[in-house]
C-alpha cells in the first residue's frame, strides 16, 4: 500500500482494522506518524464533543457586544474546543481526499459514531437539542424535541452539523443533519447492513440511517417538518 492509499483509507475511516491497513500503519516512520497525528485528532474530537454543553451557552455567545458583562471566558474555551475538534476531523477525513460522494461520508460517519450515539440515547432524552441547533439558526418543534436520545456536533461534507438518534415506536433511528450540504433528496442506499435516505431541509440536508428500510418510512416528513430555520419556528 503506497502512502497516498493509506492517507485516504486513513482520511476516511480512521479507526480501519483491516490487517494491510493495520500493517501499513507501522510500515515506515512516515506512515507510522501519519496515523499517530491522526489519532491524536480523533481523541481531541472525542474529548469535545463529550463535553456537556452548558444551559444558555448560544444565548451566552450570541449576546451583542453593547452588554455591560460578557459571557464567561469558559463558555467561548467550550466552544472553540468543540468547533476546532468538529474541522479537525474534517481536515482528517478529507486528507488527500477530495470531496467524497454523500453516500462515501454517510457510511464512514455511521461507521465511525452510529453504535456510539445510539448506545448513549438508549432510554434518555436528550437536553441540548435546542442549543445545539440553535448555533446553526435551526430549531426543532418541543414534541419531535422530546423524542432525541442524544445529539452532538459532528462534521460534515461542508463544516459542522449535529448527529442524533430519535426513539420511534418500531426502534432507534439515527438522523445527521448537514446543514451546509446540499442534496437533491429521496436517494435512497444501502451500506454494511444499514438502509440510508437522503433529504432536502429548508437548510442543508440530512441523512437517515436504521436497520431495516421500513424504519425509515415517515422519517422523512417527520424531519423535515420538525426541524425548521429559527425565524420559522413557533
Amino acid at each position: 500500500m503506497n502512502f497516498s492509499e493509506f492517507k485516504r483509507l486513513l482520511g476516511a475511516e480512521p479507526g480501519n482494522r483491516d490487517p494491510e491497513f493495520l500493517r501499513a500503519r507501522e510500515s515506515s516512520p512516515e506512515f507510522a506518524e501519519a496515523a499517530a497525528e491522526s489519532d491524536r485528532l480523533e481523541a481531541q474530537l472525542k474529548r469535545a464533543l463529550d463535553l456537556p454543553v452548558p444551559a444558555g451557552l448560544i444565548d451566552e455567545i450570541k449576546q451583542t457586544p453593547q452588554r455591560r458583562e460578557h459571557p464567561p471566558l469558559r463558555y467561548f474555551a467550550l466552544a472553540a474546543s468543540v468547533l476546532l475538534a468538529a474541522l479537525a476531523a474534517i481536515a482528517v477525513w478529507r486528507v488527500d481526499t477530495g470531496p467524497v460522494p454523500i453516500e462515501e461520508y454517510v457510511a464512514n460517519h455511521f461507521n465511525h459514531d452510529g453504535s456510539i450515539v445510539l448506545q448513549r440515547g438508549e432510554g434518555q432524552v436528550a437536553d441540548n437539542v435546542q442549543e445545539l441547533l440553535a448555533s446553526f439558526d435551526l430549531t426543532m418543534d418541543a414534541e419531535a424535541a422530546g423524542k432525541v436520545g442524544y445529539m452532538m456536533l459532528c462534521p460534515t461534507p461542508e463544516g459542522v452539523g449535529v448527529h442524533f438518534m430519535v426513539h420511534t415506536e418500531n426502534g432507534p433511528v439515527t438522523v445527521i443533519v448537514m446543514p451546509e450540504t446540499a442534496v437533491s433528496g429521496g436517494e435512497h442506499f444501502a451500506f454494511n447492513g444499514m438502509h440510508a435516505e437522503l433529504i432536502a431541509l429548508d437548510r442543508g440536508s440530512a441523512a437517515i440511517i436504521a436497520p431495516q428500510s421500513g424504519l425509515l418510512a415517515g422519517m422523512d416528513a417527520f424531519v423535515q417538518q420538525s426541524i425548521v430555520p429559527a425565524e420559522l419556528g413557533s
